[in-house]
């Protein structure tokens, strides 16, 4: 898994924020902690999802945990493709795959501070 490749941009009305939290992963990951910085709503889009485990973990931790401890799940075990969306603030967030058999799982983050 590569490290995040993250895209922060200005807008008029606000802040664009856009990051891959999972890039092509094709084993379980424990992932990498992500710096929302408390922006809410975001969006995270999950593809490519054969046979896997996929968890959207957060934390409020003041500096960034190891990538190795985990924190609070937020909703459910993610086990077919799809977009959610966390709608209340956090500091870190991270994709985490905790079993895998198949596919080539992209996680992708989206969000705007308005």
């Amino acid at each position: 898994m590569a490290d995040n490749q993250v895209s922060r941009t200005s807008r008029q009305s606000g802040q664009h924020i856009s990051a891959a939290l999972l890039v092509a992963a094709v084993a379980a990951t424990d992932g990498v902690w992500f710096n929302l910085g408390g922006m809410h709503p975001v969006t995270v889009e999950v593809s490519g999802i054969t046979s896997a485990n996929v968890e959207i973990r957060v934390s409020n931790a003041p500096t960034q945990p190891l990538n190795t401890v985990h924190e609070r799940q937020a909703g459910d075990t993610i086990k077919k493709d799809g977009v959610f969306i966390i709608d209340y603030p956090v500091e870190w967030i991270k994709a985490r795959i905790p079993a895998y058999t198949s596919g080539t799982i992209d996680a992708n983050l989206v969000g705007f501070l308005f």
